[in-house]
């Protein structure tokens, strides 16, 4: 009992000899502590503090400059009763994740009581490929996750920043005269359900980032410079007011901005410049408006100062916004669009009153607008006059012509020039004589009112063609007799839609290879009912393009079969297929063949007095049935004549399309 007494006392000294030294939490140099806050305490202005463990703290009060590190495997810092309350000093998270959850106040409760971390005048935070995560969940009703007094900097390089579940702002400043600064490098901020992601008049700089704005309870943003350069990605989306609300905005070198899905306007600025490499998509915004003028998808304010441009070879598009694509706000507005997508904004159908555009569904503009031969403006609404563009009494306009494979969406009509859609006498060629308003409007420079619509003239183009069909056996127009267990090889010719060439651009990464931008879409579907006692097989089908019938991958179309009563269908990426090289710029253009050929065989219970049946049709286009009499008591026929019907919508999917089904001969099937 002596000697397991002694060994126990023994251990039990040698273990509180070591608890400082073998087991510290965290050293400052060559000294140690027990935790976290005891190194805080004993710090020096400039002091690196380095984890060797997880550890926590109470809060931060500093008027120190400090440096948290937590090594090579990034050690946790969590935050358990305070934020951090910052007096005029830089502090830098290094090499570590830090988590401040359900902390609703600083250190310095006298004042900063309402906000999680707050800096003074001149103070900084800097993350250094760290993460940081801030989760507002039940902190009171009026708390701030970073609050800014002036001249501060939030650093982030090779880091990220969650900033989620706050009632209050993510970021915000306390209106004061300038210099709050957001720098990110390499680096990711998300702002999640919070009041707003940005508010007030911060220095954003994004490059090579990544920001996230969403489901903001009012703004987005608001007043921020953006400057968002080479790769970064900027999302608002599902904001309650604003989208991205900024002072002004500069994109360069394969930027993206992407606003969508917000209450008001997607972008509200003053000034808005996007370079030819960049990306800007702004979709379905107008969600909850006040009025036409907050549910567009941008509202330009403009600057007297400063001009805009969005230059040719941006990959713009504005489309689908309750109110106008884009919306100025005054006289002093200047915008040069280099090009665009501007389509089916104005109707409203984004928000439950269906407030939309009531002027100008694609532009409103009462400043000064220049849009480039690359705009592509049509199809869009508004309720009391210039469904596609209003120029007001003292604004300036200079716009091209429009393009002869543009569509008009309610008739299916080509679209041949812009005419006068002023309210009170609204565009009108497809109704009644005594309806008719048809002015046309001539392209270029114009000052003062004027109201009008991408459309067409009383004799239009009608894109709803119905397409020849053409059906041949060995090249005739019947066949004169098969056998059970015959192979006949079906042909359904098409052509391609020359609609698609309107489409085309160069691509921004290599300027010899042209492309289709992925916000169209356009698929061919060709359909094939073949009667019980013709066999499909499967693996003979194939498409060729062009009229040197070269044989597309299989990767862009799809073979389906049991749909309903059709016997099979086959469904054609093209602007897949283009875009990867295997349709060129002048087969579409020029409407050449696309063609599907398959085998079926005439099944051997077939008798005299059967039918041999095949009817095809194109997405939803004419019918052509191929059909004909056994002519032989063991053998049916496909001879006899074709029948042709319409369905119900013509070929509204496909534009200029025609199709043919053509049997081009027989064979004996091989013996089983």
């Amino acid at each position: 009992m002596k000697k397991v007494f002694m060994v126990c006392l023994a251990a039990t000294a040698m273990t509180a000899g070591m608890s400082v030294s073998a087991f510290a939490q965290v050293h400052i140099g060559g000294t140690t502590y027990n935790t976290f806050d005891e190194a805080v305490a004993a710090a020096e202005d400039g002091a690196v503090i380095v984890l060797d463990t997880d550890e926590a703290t109470s809060g931060l009060n500093l008027s120190k400059n400090l440096t948290v590190d937590g090594g090579t495997d990034k050690k946790n810092l969590t935050f358990t009763d305070k934020g951090i309350a910052l007096w005029g000093k830089k502090l830098t998270f290094k090499n570590c994740a830090v988590e401040l959850k359900r902390i609703g106040s600083t250190p310095y409760t006298a004042e900063w009581n309402w906000m999680t971390i707050s800096a003074s005048k001149d103070a900084e935070l800097h993350l250094e490929n760290a993460e940081m995560v801030m989760n507002g969940e039940g902190v009171a009703a009026n708390t701030h996750a970073i609050y800014f007094g002036s001249n501060n900097k939030l650093n982030l390089k090779d880091s990220k920043l969650e900033i989620r579940n706050y009632p209050q702002d993510a970021l915000e400043w306390d209106g004061g005269d300038g210099g709050y600064n957001v720098n990110l490098e390499n680096s990711t901020y998300i702002s999640d359900n919070n009041r707003s992601g940005f508010t007030g008049t911060f220095y954003a700089t994004i490059d090579n980032s990544k920001v996230q704005v969403l489901n903001s309870h009012g703004n987005g943003s608001n007043g921020t410079y953006y400057t968002i350069k080479n790769g970064s990605e900027v999302l608002f989306d599902g904001s309650g007011t604003w989208g991205i609300s900024a002072w002004r905005i500069d994109m360069s070198n394969q930027s993206s901005l992407t606003a969508t899905n917000n209450g008001y306007s997607g972008i509200w600025t003053r000034v808005l410049n996007v370079d030819k490499t960049c990306k800007l998509d702004v979709e379905e915004n107008g969600v909850k408006p006040l009025s036409a003028a907050t549910s567009g998808g941008i509202v330009f304010q403009g600057n007297g100062t400063y001009k805009s441009t969005i230059e040719k070879g941006a990959d713009v598009t504005i489309m689908n916004n309750a109110g106008s694509g884009i919306y100025t706000k005054q006289a002093a507005c200047d915008l040069t669009i280099g090009s665009a997508t501007i389509i089916n904004n104005g109707t409203g159908t984004q928000n439950e009153k269906k407030i939309g555009a009531e002027y100008g569904g694609g532009i409103y503009n009462i400043g000064t607008m220049r849009l480039g031969s690359s705009v592509i403006l049509y199809n869009n609404h508004a309720g009391k006059g210039a469904d596609d563009i209003y120029n007001g009494e003292n604004a300036t306009l200079k716009f091209g012509d429009t393009n002869k494979e543009w569509i008009l969406d309610d008739c299916n009509h080509a679209i041949d020039g812009w005419y006068d859609d002023t309210e009170g006498s609204r565009w009108n060629a497809d109704g009644g004589e005594s309806e008719h308003h048809i002015v046309l409007v001539n392209s270029g420079s114009k000052t003062g009112m004027l109201q009008i619509k991408a459309a067409h003239g009383l004799d239009a183009d009608d894109k709803e063609s119905r397409p020849d069909i053409d059906k041949k056996a060995d090249g005739e127009d019947e066949i004169k007799g098969v056998k059970p267990g015959d192979n006949i090889s079906f042909t359904l010719e098409s052509h391609l839609p020359a609609r698609l060439a309107g489409f085309v651009v160069r691509s921004d990464s290599n300027a010899e290879r042209l492309l289709i931008p992925e916000k169209f879409s356009e698929r061919m579907i060709f359909h094939d009912e073949m009667s019980k006692n013709l066999e499909f097989d499967k693996a003979t089908l194939k498409v060729t393009v062009g009229n040197e019938e070269r044989e597309l991958p299989e990767e862009y179309y799809k073979v389906e079969t049991g749909k309903g009563n059709e016997t099979f269908r086959v469904s054609i990426a093209l602007i897949a297929a283009f875009n990867d090289g295997y349709i060129t710029y002048d087969e579409l253009k020029n409407a050449e063949p696309i063609i599907v050929s398959y085998d079926a065989a005439v099944s051997d219970k077939a008798i005299d007095g059967d039918k041999v049946e095949n009817r095809a049709w194109v997405n939803d286009s004419e019918e052509d049935i191929v059909d004909g009499p056994v002519i032989d008591p063991d053998v049916p026929s496909t001879g006899g004549i074709g029948t042709k019907a319409f369905t119900a919508a013509g070929i509204a999917l496909m534009g200029a399309a025609a199709g043919a089904v053509i049997v081009t001969g027989k064979k004996k099937k091989k013996e089983q």
